[in-house]
């Protein structure tokens, strides 16, 4: 993923082939590059980022200074070709569009070969907020250059030890989550994610002494980290007294998990960021907890049994399959379930954890603060606008009409006799 310039190596990502007839390879062309639709393109402030400036139908780079950056050493996540989607059926473009890409693509390499490389994500951006040549024309064109740089000591850095009561080096601890974030959560991946953790914190600075367990799993890393990031920014109110971090079992053989006894949960006082970051990084490298289902039930009440006196439990999970679910009726405390990506769908397990527990969901927008008092008369229950009915007989809610394509069938894990191995 991460491409250091100053070794680079002979790992051609577009073939001399492909640019000088890239109309013939054209199927072959597109799929060397993820694809996004989006409204309007806007740069990832997150990330370092330099931007090139073709203009619409234009090949040629209007500002070539602007690469390399400043830096002397630094890596290369990601590129983006950035285009309008108009006419938005692409087999009516007015101008070829493989040539102008490849053009686009000679000329970038011709300012820096090295960029030539399939370590680099690629990524085609279409831009969808025009309906005339007009609108079209006023939009970006260009290439977004997405790196991170490299910052080398000539002298190892005194340890230094973070801490609530030390608001200068807490507030700097924020640099090292940032930089922890930028090398291990991929471009993409963060911007995809929602921002469903940052707003659910913010919303609730009634939240005092959290205990927050997080899903810190490969497809997780982009939220499981704005837990730590939200946390530095506001460490002067933040009610995070501690964290819990799990990956299922880590690299643990799939066929060797038990319930209850997965394991590879890792857990972290809130008070010290460069110890929270080393322990974001030690469950990487313990694994990324291999199969689909996740052990969250065992990470909660191994959670609980660590720290007896926390206020608030909250965990952050997304769609995956909760394993353990027979293990739910052992919780003892409410939990609040911050649902990431909801908008795709929700799993009924996690409203199902919310109300076994008599605890609260929350999404980038909604807060069910009690799920017991809030569902109607006839056991429905409608949350980012998928409704969900009760079903006694299961003594859990599912959806009320046919469940989303993206959101998996845990219906298996849900038997009370998974917990009888």
């Amino acid at each position: 993923m991460w491409l250091d310039i100053s070794a680079q190596a002979a790992h051609e990502k577009f073939t001399k082939e492909i640019l000088d007839n890239p109309t013939s390879a054209g199927k072959q062309f597109e799929r060397k590059f993820n694809s996004m639709i989006i409204s309007k393109f806007e740069p990832d402030s997150f990330m370092n980022h330099v931007i090139l400036e073709n203009g619409y139908s234009k090949y040629k780079i209007a500002n070539p200074t602007a690469w390399p950056p400043k830096e002397k050493k630094y890596r290369v996540a990601e590129i983006q070709v950035i285009y309008t989607q108009y006419p938005k059926d692409k087999d009516f473009w007015l101008t070829n569009y493989h040539d102008l890409l490849a053009n686009r693509l000679k000329e970038l390499f011709a300012l820096d070969p090295t960029l030539n490389d399939k370590r680099i994500e690629w990524t085609m951006i279409l831009q969808t907020k025009c309906n005339t040549e007009q609108e079209a024309e006023k939009m970006f064109h260009g290439i977004a250059i997405y790196y991170a740089p490299i910052i080398e000591d000539t002298v190892p850095p005194k340890p230094k030890v973070y801490t609530k009561t030390d608001s200068v080096n807490f507030s700097n601890g924020y640099e090292l989550v940032h930089q922890f974030v930028q090398d291990n959560v991929f471009a993409k991946e963060r911007r995809e994610a929602d921002s469903a953790v940052f707003k659910t914190f913010d919303r609730h600075p009634d939240w005092k002494n959290m205990l927050v367990v997080c899903d810190w799993t490969s497809s997780m890393y982009a939220y499981g980290s704005q837990a730590a990031l939200w946390h530095s920014l506001n460490y002067k109110k933040s009610g995070i007294k501690h964290f819990a971090l799990f990956n299922d079992g880590g690299n643990k053989a799939d066929f060797t998990k038990k319930i209850g006894k997965t394991n590879g949960v890792f857990f972290a006082e809130a008070d010290n960021i460069k110890k929270l970051v080393k322990t974001y990084q030690d469950v990487i490298a313990n694994g990324d907890g291999g199969d689909e289902p996740e052990n969250d039930i065992e990470a909660i009440l191994r959670s609980i049994k660590r720290y007896p006196d926390a206020k608030e439990v909250v965990i952050i999970a997304d769609n995956s399959c909760i394993r353990d679910f027979c293990l739910v009726n052992r919780i003892t405390k409410p939990v609040r379930v911050i649902l990431c990506g909801a908008k795709k769908g929700i799993n009924p397990q996690y409203i199902n954890l919310a109300y076994r527990t008599g605890g609260s969901i929350h999404t980038i927008e909604d807060d069910i603060e009690d799920l017991r008092k809030n569902v109607g008369e006839t056991g429905d229950v409608k949350i980012e606008g998928f409704e969900f009915i009760y079903n006694i007989d299961k003594n859990g809610f599912d959806f009320k009409t046919t469940r989303p394509k993206e959101i998996p069938d845990c219906s298996d894990f849900n038997s009370s006799k998974r917990c009888e191995y």
